[in-house]
């Protein structure tokens, strides 16, 4: 059995969450806060340090609205051409922009292509304007995340920095921190087989796999010989977004986990997005490929993106002002939802970044058969093991949202165990229920909400909490 214990450098566990913020309204909120410590420590020296930027959207943020309403106004005149009152829907249309958050909920809103077109073009322009602003000198811009208020800058020194921090256009001043693997006969566990009988398969779907790659070439994803070649390879596009190493997948773990999702859903592709480099995967390119996929969402039918990954922090409650929060509300604003491990850490009231981050469907993982005394890597030990036991090295807390298999997983020739395994099973039951033959019309929070409310009660001996494991057999139902 390969296992892989998610570690963090120690040297980054608080610089991760560290963040410059003031409050801003139509934005996820973030959390004000000094410079990343070891970043400000850096650039005092003139130590070069690359350094993520969000942006202050504030000034879109009602244009944004308001084309939304006019949308539905147009949906519901195509349908009705006036309302119950007699009156043209596009009279409401500003109104209907103006509403309150109990009235609306932007947070579960997708938007649609002219909408992401038009962010794009005032991300373009914010970014353009702010950084002209803020002063090149001392900053050069690394990655522009062009479907983000974000950009990778590189800040040479502490009056750089104190500028950026300084900006009311910058929202969020992130370390570019380092993640890892959240590594350590499930199908008929979660019912997968009763799901695939009835027709449910995730068919027309795509789920965006961000780990160390995947070898497409293995028949479990069509025995490609390159994206999507012959017909019948379920692996339409792969890049890597960390330094390129010329290899399919180095590791092996992405392949699993690509595995696992492909199994659950046997009719949804994958896309193959490496942000690893050797066993660290850093937030600079995680978020390269977060942008991508919002990018390609419409191109590929992307439902789910998985990350099966962490930074080893302990987060009792969600993680606002973390780097990942505006990624995944651009990635939910697109129609993906964000799976993510828990992490690996036994953490009986918490869970690793980013699966703290708002939005996230966070899973721990169980054991799906009994399989004696085992031992977890100096972490912890299971002296008992049986199916629908919670393995103890799964992080545990109120924020976690599902469970699912996680010990041991046999995938594309692999057989791993940790949260890692478990996330890709949640992922794949995504598609599953966002199939034009499922629930293609339920919002990305009803998804959730179905696969916890038809999930088996779980109760964790850690701590007594009690977390549904994924049914998918009976999520699939109407």
């Amino acid at each position: 059995m390969k296992w892989f214990y998610v570690s963090y450098l120690k040297a980054h566990t608080q610089a991760a969450c560290a963040i410059v913020a003031v409050a801003v309204l139509a934005q996820p909120a973030l959390a004000a806060t000094i410079a990343p410590a070891s970043v400000t420590a850096a650039t005092q020296t003139g130590t070069a340090q690359d350094v993520i930027v969000v942006f202050n959207t504030t000034k879109i943020a009602h244009a944004v609205r308001t084309l939304r309403a006019a949308a539905e106004a147009d949906d519901d005149e195509d349908k009705h051409g006036k309302d119950k009152h007699g009156k043209d829907k596009h009279d409401d249309a500003k109104h209907d922009a103006d509403k309150s958050d109990a009235d609306k909920d932007d947070a579960d809103e997708v938007d649609r292509d002219e909408i992401r077109t038009f962010k794009v073009k005032q991300y373009r322009k914010i970014k353009s304007r702010a950084l002209r602003a803020i002063g090149k000198a001392g900053i050069t811009t690394q990655l522009d995340y062009t479907h983000l208020p974000m950009v990778l800058v590189r800040v040479e020194n502490g009056d750089a920095l104190q500028r950026l921090v300084s900006s009311t256009d910058v929202v969020g001043v992130y370390e570019n921190a380092v993640h890892q693997h959240a590594l350590v006969e499930s199908l008929p566990y979660i019912s997968q087989p009763s799901a695939q009988l009835a027709g449910k398969t995730g068919a027309g779907t795509t789920v965006a796999v961000l780990d160390t790659g995947v070898n497409y070439t293995l028949a479990e994803f069509g025995s490609c010989s390159s994206p999507g070649v012959p017909l019948g390879c379920r692996v339409p596009f792969a890049q890597d977004f960390a330094p390129s190493d010329s290899v399919l997948d180095d590791n092996g773990h992405g392949t699993n986990v690509a595995a696992i999702v492909a199994a659950v859903a046997p009719g949804t592709r994958i896309v193959a997005l490496d942000v690893f480099n050797g066993g660290n995967g850093f937030a600079a390119d995680i978020i390269a490929a977060i942008n991508w996929t919002i990018a390609n969402q419409a191109a590929y039918n992307i439902v789910a993106m998985n990350l099966s990954l962490g930074d080893g922090s302990d987060n009792a409650a969600e993680c606002p002002g973390a780097w990942a929060t505006i990624a995944f509300a651009g990635a939910r604003s697109a129609g993906i939802i964000p799976v993510v491990a828990a992490g690996n850490n036994g953490f009986a009231n918490g869970v690793n970044g980013p699966a703290c981050t708002p939005g996230a469907v966070r899973v721990g993982a169980i054991y799906d058969s009994e399989m004696g005394l085992r031992a977890w890597s100096g972490i912890c030990t299971d002296s008992v093991t049986a199916a629908d036991r919670v393995v103890c090295f799964s992080n545990s807390a109120g924020t976690l949202t599902l469970l699912a298999p996680g010990s041991i997983i046999n995938a594309a020739g692999y057989s791993n165990s940790g949260t890692s395994q478990a996330a890709p099973h949640v992922a794949g039951a995504v598609a599953v229920l966002r199939a034009a033959n499922a629930f293609p019309t339920e919002t990305l929070d009803q998804i959730v909400a179905r696969m916890q409310n038809t999930g088996d009660l779980i109760s964790d001996p850690k701590n007594g909490r009690v977390t549904p494991r994924l049914n998918l057999g009976r999520a699939v139902l109407p």
